[in-house]
């Protein structure tokens, strides 16, 4: 950029040596001068290209070399065209000595120069054109770039120096290669023919036409045009059978994964739109060939299409802008409701409201307008799906509570369930979807579902633990002593049982207390929770039982003055009566199952006693089991 500003000054300096000196005062002299002055200018531009040899044209950036010769080749014109300009100047000029000097001395070699380097920036330019090839995703057209890189590799190589214009040899080599990227670019047209010879669709082929396009090859823009009015013809094609795709499934088209139906026909038919408009899109940007009578009837057939589907779109958009604008009562309904059949509690909640939702941001996602109620209920979906989802937790609970409640523990525990089902039965009359009590609601149920669940377990925990464990110990009881080994005298297997016997009674008595505390507290737990004034002492003491005794005859309680005295009972609230009754079925179903374990017991022991006394026939060790004197006093036989 340097010397270019100064070319000038330069020419000046040369005109004024030669009006001044005698010795260039003749033409060959100053040609000889000016011949100096273009050698020194072309070997500079050779060491500015080279970095003073350093660098190969070939070894540095494209960028950098491109700017390097095109600053050289911009010097050297600049160089012809101030001498030509300080030419005219002194020709005009009646007072200026002119002498005649051979352009073709001078400006023979920067001439020469210009030209190899307009052959190397052609080769360049062919190079970058080529090297798109590599970028590109066309499958098979890889194989160019690597034929391609071979033949610029070849030349890469060459020895000789590239940038001396008397080197004829680079153009030989220049033509060989320009003659086999002339070859190379018939395989590329032959291969995009190839490519394009059997056309499935009209946007997968425009794509892989775009693909091409953007090699920005020359070379291709002939096939290309060629190209473009092939896939022209089997768009009318396609117009034809996106019509009648349309009129077969209009009335109920195939809808994507998850689509609401609205939306989902919307979806389908801006597929549809979009099979079509995508490819006349292309046409008109890219190409003038709807400019012919042959693209202005594809227009034409385009148009109509694309007006029916776009009134598709609108005609359902409008209904079903329509029909939501009527539903306003969607959230007044109450959240729970009964089930016909079985009385249980369901959630009443509508699938209709989550259609709408996924409608509306469907809707939304599709640019379409939404009326003001979808909005609003699309922005609290969340609370919607939270609040359905407490509330199906909140039933759930209730009805494992209830299944897993015992049938002797449902009489007791009827007060506590009722007051379950009192705070749930709010959600059949008082409360709505859009109710701000909700969270009320919600804290008042898992309150009760929590204090009937601590109350299920405590109870379960005493029978089962406090009572069942000692009911399977006393059914696995033996209630005999059986020698392990040998033969026991019959009076020693009395004394030993009677001994054993007692100790078994009183086990067993300790055992039965044991299971008449759990009992009794089972009661009281229940007193507790039944939710009326606690009994008196007299009252609580009257529900107890005949206690089963093990020492021989049972022996039963002394009546308590509430049993005795019936003016008291009646007294006492029905409440209260139904309580006792309650209680007293308790302690009957208990004393039932200890007698049952009782039996177990005895049965246990009878059978031990069997399978003792039993030997198998063909057994050979035989132990008996008692030993025994018999003596026979035979009569007197007359």
């Amino acid at each position: 950029v340097l010397m270019t500003q100064g070319i000038p000054y330069l020419i000046k300096a040369v005109q004024m040596i030669q009006r001044v000196s005698k010795y260039y005062n003749t033409s060959e002299r100053i040609t000889s001068l000016l011949i100096k002055v273009t050698n020194q200018m072309v070997t500079t531009c050779k060491a500015y290209i080279t970095d003073s040899g350093l660098n190969r044209v070939w070894d540095q950036e494209t960028l950098i070399v491109i700017g390097k010769i095109n600053e050289c080749i911009s010097l050297l014109r600049e160089y012809q065209k101030c001498f030509h300009e300080a030419r005219q100047e002194t020709s005009e000029n009646l007072g200026g000595k002119v002498l005649e000097v051979s352009e073709v001395y001078i400006f023979g070699k920067s001439e020469a120069f210009c030209r190899r380097l307009e052959k190397i920036m052609e080769m360049i330019a062919v190079e970058q054109n080529f090297n798109a090839l590599t970028q590109c995703a066309i499958e098979g057209i890889d194989l160019m770039a690597v034929k391609f890189k071979n033949i610029y590799h070849i030349f890469q190589k060459k020895p000789y120096d590239t940038l001396d214009p008397q080197v004829t040899e680079f153009d030989v080599d220049f033509m060989k290669f320009m003659s086999e990227v002339e070859r190379l670019e018939t395989q590329l047209q032959n291969f995009m023919r190839t490519c394009f010879r059997k056309i499935l669709s009209s946007q997968n082929s425009l794509q892989l036409l775009q693909r091409f396009q953007s090699l920005n090859m020359p070379c291709l823009q002939e096939e290309t045009a060629h190209t473009i009015s092939c896939i022209l013809q089997h768009y009318v094609a396609e117009l034809e059978a996106t019509k009648k795709l349309y009129q077969t499934q209009k009335d109920d088209p195939p809808l994507a994964r998850n689509m609401p139906p609205i939306a989902g026909k919307i979806v389908w038919v801006r597929q549809l739109f979009r099979r079509v408009n995508e490819p006349i899109s292309y046409f008109h940007k890219h190409s003038d060939i709807l400019a012919s009578p042959e693209g202005k009837a594809v227009v034409q057939s385009y148009n109509k299409l694309a007006y029916v589907l776009v009134e598709f779109e609108v005609v359902y958009h409008n209904a079903w802008m329509k029909e939501i604008s009527q539903l306003q009562y969607l959230l007044q309904s109450t959240v729970l409701v009964r089930h016909p059949t079985t009385e249980k509690f369901l959630v009443n909640f509508d699938p209709q409201i989550l259609e709408i939702v996924r409608e509306t941001k469907c809707m939304v996602k599709l640019g379409l307008e939404v009326p003001e109620q979808a909005v609003k209920l699309a922005m609290i979906e969340d609370k919607l799906k939270l609040n359905k989802l407490q509330l199906e937790n909140v039933v759930q609970s209730y009805e494992d509570l209830r299944k897993g409640t015992r049938n002797m523990f449902v009489n007791l525990m009827t007060p506590k369930m009722e007051k379950m089902e009192g705070v749930l039965r709010q959600g059949l009359t008082m409360l709505t979807w859009s109710s701000v009590t909700l969270e009320t609601f919600f804290q008042e149920a898992d309150q009760v579902l929590h204090v009937y669940r601590q109350l299920l377990r405590r109870v379960t925990v005493i029978s089962d633990v406090r009572i069942g464990s000692i009911l399977k110990e006393i059914s696995r009881t033996s209630l005999v002593s059986l020698p392990v080994d040998g033969s026991i005298k019959t009076e020693d297997l009395l004394t030993d049982n009677e001994d054993y016997t007692k100790e078994c009674s009183e086990l067993l008595n300790v055992k039965s207390m044991h299971i008449e505390d759990a009992v009794q507290d089972l009661i009281e737990l229940f007193e507790k929770n039944y939710e009326f004034p606690p009994l008196k002492p007299s009252e609580l003491q009257g529900r107890k039982e005949k206690r089963i005794a093990f020492e021989g005859k049972g022996k039963e309680k002394e009546k308590t003055p509430a049993e005795g005295s019936q003016s008291e009972d009646s007294k006492s609230s029905d409440k209260e009566e139904e309580f006792k009754k309650h209680c007293k079925d308790l302690v009957a179903y208990f004393s039932r199952r200890l007698l049952i374990s009782l039996q177990k017991a005895t049965r246990l022991s009878l059978d031990r006693i069997k399978r003792r006394m039993s030997a198998p026939i063909k057994s050979e060790n035989v132990t008996p089991f008692l030993k025994a004197e018999v003596h026979l006093e035979i009569p007197n036989l007359v």
